[in-house]
This record gives structure tokens, C-alpha cells and sequence, in this order.
């Protein structure tokens, strides 16, 4: 099977539960952005990171950085590929940092097991069975302090962000290890309900979500083992202490592609931060803006582009 094709189809091979290594993808090449690989040891295993980087420097201050975390049996090419990320490395100056799960699954679910020494992420929502030892909070963490002291990078602008698998690693972390990251952007995920009375960051955290109405792999309204997109928002909401009467609006319907989005923010919250909700009616489970998935996700609403939405967010918030 062609490389490309795999990664067509690696979403829609998870969204079916089945298992598959992950594509060594290349990056596809965009002008001003060089993307290298760097090694970060955890757990006594050495731990792979694609960087993304602008070849040029487009200022003097530290750049900001982005942690894309991908999909269930994806890699780090892959996720980079699929939303095209280069592009906000090239207009943006951003730094984006992909680590690779090992295996392709990241430990996004704290259950019971954690007692038993670190076992953690069970993916009944993905068909997989079984418990993980990988302590992927605590590289994550070790990731963030290693190379932005490596890069020179503004450790006081790092936010982290996912698709679908990577989403709920990127809830856990946001809940988990707050201090770390400026704002979390969750897109195809709401929250393991395991998750949720475990979530009790100790500082305010901006959040932004993608949900589309009509997904079939993180449904709208919750599963047997997580909340509804609206019970999410409704716990950052009140961990970041935000006024609980959102502004709302309704995005342009620009694009004739059967999808319309509403957007609430959450302001009036600790510490300044804010909490977004983008709810993308009849879509699936895609991230807006890009056209690389199967049919059998859903539909992607072209009516925005969900990583100039989550970059602008981010851009509002330091630590």
C-alpha cells in the first residue's frame, strides 16, 4: 500500500478499532520551513519528536511553540501532513513539536488501574483493549522543559493541541500538568468521564474545542466511557472560574458544504484565560479547514480553518 494512501486511511482504520503500525510519512516540504527529528529520553526509552521549525528566524524575541499530539496508529508526519501544520510554521513563526506515542496510542485515561503503578490508558472508544505503563504525562513534560532550553524557545508561550487520541492526551495534560502550557485546543474529543473528576488543574487553562455534531468516533453526546461535548465545557468552565453565560455567534456559511458552526466564549474567568467551543453541525469527526479524510469521518466544514482559529486563540495567552 502507497504511503499516501495510508495516510488517507489511517483515521478511518482507527475509527473502525482496528489496529496498524504507523507510516514512516515524510514531511511534506514547504518553502522557510526545515523539519529535523530530536530524541528525548523517558522512562529508559528514547522517545522520537518531528520538529517543525521556520528556516528563518521572523523576529528577535523566543517563538512560540505548538504541540501537536496525532491520531490513534498515526505518526508525527502523518498528523503534520493531514492539517498541514508547515503552513503556520511558514505564515506564523511558530515552532511545532510532534512527539510520537509509542505504538501510536498515547495513555490519555486515568482509571483505577493507576493505583497499580502507572497503569493508565484503556481505549474501549478506539476497540483496543488493554492497559498502558507509558507515563506520556511525564514526557510531555520532560519534552517542554528539554527542547525549548535546547532551542532557546519561550517556554512562557507553549501551547499543546490534538486530534481525536491526541485530543484526550491533550485534556489529561491540560488537567494534569497545567503549569506547564499557555492554552490547550482539543479537536474530535470531549473527555473520559475517568478523566473528569480527577481534572482539578491548579491555575486557570485556556481551552478551545472542535466538536462536530454528527461524529461517530467521539459522539456529541457522550459515550459509554466519556462526557458530552457540553458537559466538557461545562467542567473547564467552571475550574477556570468563567461567567457561565457564554457570547455567542454563528460563523459565516461560506462554503456549501453541509455544515454550519456556532462559537461560544466563556470570558470572565481566573487569571484572565478564556474558554471557546466551536459546535460544527453535521460535522464529523475531521478537523475544519482540510479535505484529507475519508468520507467515512464525516464531513469537514470549509467554513474555517481550525488551526488559524486555535493559533489566534493561543496567541492571546501566556504563562
Amino acid at each position: 500500500m502507497r504511503t499516501g494512501m495510508l495516510r488517507l486511511l489511517a483515521p478511518a482504520i482507527f475509527c473502525l478499532g482496528l489496529s496498524a503500525p504507523a507510516a514512516a510519512t515524510s514531511v511534506v516540504a514547504v518553502e522557510n520551513v526545515r523539519a529535523f527529528q530530536e530524541t528525548v529520553s523517558h522512562q529508559n526509552s528514547n522517545r522520537t519528536v518531528l520538529v517543525l521549525r521556520p528556516e528563518v528566524a521572523t523576529g528577535s524575541t523566543p517563538p512560540p511553540v505548538f504541540v501537536l499530539l496525532h491520531f490513534l496508529d498515526g505518526s508525527s508526519s502523518e498528523m503534520a501532513n493531514l492539517i498541514e501544520i508547515s503552513k503556520l510554521v511558514r505564515d506564523r513563526g511558530a515552532w511545532v513539536l510532534l512527539p510520537q506515542a509509542i505504538e501510536g496510542n498515547w495513555n490519555h485515561t486515568p482509571n483505577l488501574a493507576d493505583s497499580l503503578g502507572g497503569l493508565g490508558a484503556i481505549d474501549l472508544h478506539a476497540g483496543l483493549v488493554g492497559f498502558s505503563a507509558v507515563d506520556d504525562v511525564g514526557f510531555l513534560a520532560k519534552m517542554i522543559d528539554t527542547l525549548t532550553a535546547r532551542h532557546d524557545l519561550d517556554a512562557r508561550r507553549v501551547y499543546m493541541g490534538g486530534y481525536s487520541n491526541g485530543a484526550l492526551m491533550t485534556v489529561r495534560f491540560a488537567c494534569e500538568r497545567p503549569e506547564k502550557i499557555a492554552g490547550g485546543a482539543v479537536v474530535g474529543a470531549t473527555m473520559r468521564d475517568t478523566q473528569a473528576p480527577k481534572c482539578m488543574p491548579a491555575r486557570a487553562v485556556p481551552m478551545l474545542y472542535i466538536n462536530g455534531t454528527a461524529d461517530q468516533v467521539a459522539p456529541y453526546a457522550g459515550g459509554p466511557t466519556s462526557l458530552s461535548a457540553d458537559a466538557a465545557l461545562a467542567l473547564w468552565v467552571q475550574a477556570n472560574g468563567c461567567n457561565p453565560t457564554p457570547q455567542t455567534s454563528t460563523l459565516p456559511d461560506t462554503a456549501p458544504d453541509g455544515t454550519t458552526t456556532q462559537r461560544r466564549a466563556w470570558r470572565g474567568c481566573a487569571e484572565g484565560v478564556g474558554v471557546d467551543h466551536y459546535t460544527v453541525q453535521s460535522g464529523g469527526h475531521t478537523w475544519p479547514g482540510t479535505i484529507d479524510f475519508t468520507p467515512s469521518l464525516g464531513k469537514a466544514s470549509q467554513d474555517f480553518q481550525a488551526t488559524d482559529v486555535i493559533w489566534d486563540f493561543f496567541m492571546q495567552y501566556s504563562r
